[in-house]
């Protein structure tokens, strides 16, 4: 059943009066989480996705300095893998309750790169 179903219910009418059968009724059995760990299941999510996006960013910016010039993502990888990691812990701050710790600045360009 879809998550926002909690129940259904049939109402049969007969005359003057109606007749109502619970068909289905959503249990915490159902619902494939328990109260006491959906917290530290969110933060499991948030953590996970946050490594995907050091990842994908980290191959994103590879990427992109290879095309640029030839053994540029060479020159470039201490760079890519600083932003890559800011991109990724901003990512992870917002697991942390109440925002406590703070964003990360932008890294600023080298000249000559």
């Amino acid at each position: 059943m879809d998550k926002l179903i909690r129940r259904i219910t049939q109402v049969r009418r007969t005359g003057d009066k109606n007749e109502s059968t619970v068909i289905y009724e959503k249990t915490e059995a159902d619902s494939g989480e328990t109260g006491v760990l959906s917290p530290v299941e969110n933060v499991s999510k948030r953590m996970r996705r946050a490594d995907q996006v050091f990842t994908e960013e980290a191959l994103r910016l590879h990427e992109k300095s290879a095309r640029e010039r030839e053994g540029g993502w060479f020159f470039d990888a201490p760079v890519n893998i600083m932003k890559a990691q800011r991109k990724a812990l901003n990512e992870a701050r917002k697991a942390v309750p109440f925002r406590l710790v703070p964003k990360l600045p932008k890294v600023p360009k080298l000249p000559g790169m």
